[in-house]
């Protein structure tokens, strides 16, 4: 059975904030920098203590796929009143700076995981504004490793599934660009770079 749109990236929103949980519950900490009788005023007087290699690592990987995430659902988004798009903006930076444990003005670890729980799902909701699953269009957004593993595009076949449009991200496109200098494998190398150029074709027609 073919999943929506939604429900893919509802399963996504669900897998951040597991991931989310592990870094507030097994690595993070957060303390007050400025004393409340200090005389240097500050609306974010809170700090985060510095991750541990491993919290540095689930922590560059969260932000990872916190990007895409927002990314694909931005995507979706483009033709939405402003007032959506600029909803989607606030919590996008709102997350992107809990998650990169930017100063705060959040005091405690549980207020942390409330906020990016609550604007995880904010997210989620702006997607009922567009679905409509009376349209019949069926949308795929691949990951780079989608694309390398079945390169030609124009040969995708889904079952039960006659029209439906691929959307391909930015981050995508640079992880490709990337991997055709980048990757140790030279047929991986080889493959991104016919993707590349396959993609650049596409949009010359």
């Amino acid at each position: 059975m073919v999943k929506t749109v939604k429900e893919i990236l509802k399963q996504d929103c669900d897998q951040l904030k597991n991931l989310f949980e592990e870094l507030i519950s097994k690595y993070s900490k957060i303390y007050r920098w400025n004393e409340p009788d200090s005389i240097i005023m500050s609306t974010h007087p809170y700090s985060w203590k510095e991750l541990s290699l491993e919290g540095k690592q689930l922590q560059s990987r969260i932000l990872k796929e916190y990007h895409y995430f927002a990314e694909r659902l931005r995507l979706l988004l483009l033709n939405q009143p402003p007032d959506s798009i600029a909803s989607f903006d606030d919590s996008k930076n709102e997350i992107s700076a809990i998650i990169n444990q930017e100063r705060t003005y959040l005091s405690s670890l549980d207020e942390a995981k409330n906020v990016i729980y609550k604007n995880l799902d904010n997210q989620i909701k702006l997607l009922d504004n567009i679905y409509d699953q009376s349209s019949g269009k069926i949308l795929y957004v691949p990951d780079t490793s989608a694309l390398l593993s079945n390169p030609k595009i124009e040969k995708w076949r889904f079952v039960d599934v006659s029209e439906f449009e691929i959307i391909l991200t930015p981050t995508v496109l640079s992880e490709l660009d990337q991997l055709k200098i980048n990757h140790r494998k030279a047929d991986v190398r080889e493959k991104a770079e016919g993707l590349i150029r396959q993609i650049k074709e596409y949009r010359r027609t």
